[in-house]
């Protein structure tokens, strides 16, 4: 397997659609926004379990046409990041055959 340092400048942008810096620059602006949805959530939780435990997984999702492709996680509960994962493809696909609809 290779790595991504061993990547020459041409595959990466083959590979990636993008050069290093600006991957580097998208990669950090997305931590940034999985991290501050994290804290909003925290500093306007009505839950002791959310704000004492920091009982929370926050994602960020890539489109179906990426196949839901995750470029940043929050530093929740890891282990509630897979299904935050499986939960947005759900919802999406399930969305999609089923349209909400205002009563």
């Amino acid at each position: 397997m290779t790595t991504l340092r061993e990547l020459s400048e041409a595959e990466f942008a083959a590979r990636y659609g993008c050069d290093r810096f600006t991957a580097t620059v998208l990669g950090n602006r997305f931590d940034y926004l999985v991290e501050h949805m994290s804290v909003r959530l925290l500093t306007g939780a009505f839950s002791p379990v959310l704000r004492d435990v920091y009982d929370l997984a926050a994602t960020l999702s890539g489109p179906p046409s990426l196949g839901y492709a995750v470029p940043a996680v929050g530093n929740g509960i890891v282990l509630m990041a897979g299904t935050t994962i499986d939960a947005v493809r759900n919802t999406v696909e399930e969305s999609r055959r089923r349209p909400a609809r205002p009563r």
